[in-house]
């Protein structure tokens, strides 16, 4: 993990997670953690915390997603 400032960065890869789908129209990422829960991240390449970079952008949390959300963002 590097320190840039007061942001924590790690790479997708260092992250453990997994990038599950990419949206391009609202810069949103879903990622996979390792015990299977998916995650909404935004695209935040400046946030003063804890980010995850994919593809050399930063991508803050937003939350956890539930079933109803996951079938919105996760096509079948």
């Amino acid at each position: 993990m590097r320190q840039i400032g007061s942001q924590m960065r790690e790479t997708l890869e260092e992250s453990g997670m997994t990038l599950t789908v990419l949206l391009p129209e609202t810069e949103d990422a879903i990622l996979t953690t390792e015990s299977g829960r998916h995650e909404l991240w935004c695209q935040n390449d400046h946030y003063a915390g804890y980010v995850v970079e994919i593809d050399g952008v930063g991508y803050e949390f937003i939350h956890g997603l539930n079933e109803d959300e996951e079938a919105f963002y996760i096509p079948e």
